[in-house]
């Protein structure tokens, strides 16, 4: 499981979409990733969870070659975790 820090949420409701997850529900909950995990989990988005917090670091660029253009990819990328 991939660690971040309350800098690395911060960064990652900045760079999304005003509407999305991140950035909707970051703020109210201190940037604090654990809290985000669970949220996504709660809410059964398994594949925000493996594109953010499972995925191995080597495979991202892989993903976005092969057109799967995701806003957790694109911030993994500029976080190199």
């Amino acid at each position: 499981m991939i660690e971040y820090t309350k800098e690395d949420m911060q960064k990652l409701a900045e760079m999304s979409n005003q509407t999305s997850p991140p950035a909707v529900f970051l703020p109210n909950m201190n940037y604090d990733p654990k809290k985000f995990l669970n949220l996504l989990n709660e809410y059964h988005l398994s594949k925000d969870v493996h594109y953010l917090f499972e995925l191995p670091l080597e495979d991202v660029p892989l993903l976005i070659n092969k057109g799967e253009v995701s806003g957790y990819l694109q911030f993994r990328l500029s976080v190199a975790k």
